[in-house]
């Protein structure tokens, strides 16, 4: 891996970190006091949307750190050639 590829993949990295920290608070820590009142919204109390709303935020997170950032390091041959003696 170059050095300029392993320093913006551990940039998203630290940025997925923050994204998965910010929803799990927003979404089931004090942000939910934020939206608890009797509010409907698109037929589901507000605190419901409120918090499907931050389950998707946490998926497409855990979608681009798949993409991006957990992929196998490649091998090297030495290791490859050692494995087959």
């Amino acid at each position: 891996m170059a050095p300029e590829e392993r320093r913006n993949s551990q940039v998203l990295g630290y940025f997925m970190t923050a994204i998965v920290i910010f929803s799990i608070v927003m979404g089931v820590g004090p942000g939910v006091l934020l939206v608890n009142r009797p509010t409907m919204f698109l037929g589901l109390p507000l605190v419901y949307t409120w918090g499907i709303g931050w389950y998707f935020v946490l998926c497409v997170a855990a979608i681009i750190s798949y993409c991006c950032l957990w992929r196998d390091q490649p091998e090297s041959k030495s290791s490859e050639q050692e494995k087959l003696r």
